[in-house]
């Protein structure tokens, strides 16, 4: 699994998903889901923050970028 997929999956469960379905749709065991489902909380977090780091990166290397641009044309 990877942090989007298991995020995904979480939010199926939450909406009425089977587990069943689940584990057929990303061929993991019902164990696995369950896990996730019991650490929704902390998933979705670190899911949102993970977001929030790579939206900053890419901030800053924008501005860089910028920078290095109006830097080129003076």
């Amino acid at each position: 699994f990877i942090y989007s997929t298991e995020s995904q999956s979480v939010r199926q469960v939450d909406s009425g998903v089977s587990v069943k379905h689940l584990t057929e749709e990303y061929s993991v065991g019902m164990t696995t889901i369950y896990n996730l489902k019991k650490q929704k909380d902390k998933l979705l977090k670190f899911y949102a923050e993970s977001n929030a780091r790579k939206i900053e990166k890419y901030c800053i290397k924008l501005i860089y970028y910028q920078a290095t641009l109006q830097y080129l044309d003076n």
